[in-house]
């Protein structure tokens, strides 16, 4: 378990090296295209063009490799006046309502109604959904704070999926503060509060 104090906030302006995170990435990663899709959509609402006009089907698997080059050059391209770090946490919030919008997220939310308390437990399922490499568990859950372990989740733990975390509790009407206790490139452990 990860002590307290190993809970940070991200550096944003910190580099990323994509070349050599998608080396490291496992080769037979998939990710669902309506992530693609999303992404696409919200470069599109930002900057008025879509990064790529390439036909993406949302239940369809696509390499991480590639998800992993949009979501990078996605936050350039909708956010050039941000480091790479802060654009990829904007991408990420939206990724839950993405989810949620699809017929399988409806399902998977039905069970949780309008309850945050009743949908975090649900995160280790919607993971096993929506990809073939990483998983999620939830710790300590208890009003107002709950620890999320992502394991061998590759894309950009620190700003993109923190952002997705943040996303999530926005969708459920709370505002968070979400840190990170990173272990490695694929691995992360979250603090999210709120009152």
């Amino acid at each position: 378990m990860t002590s307290p104090e190993r809970y940070l906030e991200p550096v944003w302006e910190a580099p990323i090296d994509l070349v050599a995170h998608r080396a490291l990435a496992p080769r037979d990663g998939k990710v669902k295209g309506m992530f693609f899709r999303r992404i696409i959509a919200e470069t599109r609402a930002v900057t008025g063009r879509p990064i790529t006009t390439r036909p993406f089907f949302a239940f369809s698997d696509y390499p991480l490799a590639d998800w992993l080059t949009l979501l990078h050059d996605a936050a350039l391209f909708a956010h050039p006046r941000l480091p790479v770090r802060a654009g990829l946490r904007r991408l990420g919030r939206a990724m839950v309502p993405a989810f949620a919008e699809s017929m399988l997220g409806k399902v998977v939310y039905s069970v949780a109604g309008d309850s945050l308390m009743r949908a975090l437990p649900l995160t280790p399922r919607v993971w096993s959904v929506i990809s073939n490499h990483g998983t999620a568990e939830v710790r300590e859950l208890r009003q107002g704070r709950v620890i999320i372990c992502l394991r061998n989740v590759w894309d950009f733990l620190d700003s993109f999926q923190l952002g997705s975390i943040e996303g999530g509790m926005a969708f459920f009407g709370v505002d968070a503060a979400v840190k990170v206790a990173m272990l490695g490139p694929c691995e992360a452990d979250f603090e999210v509060t709120w009152r």
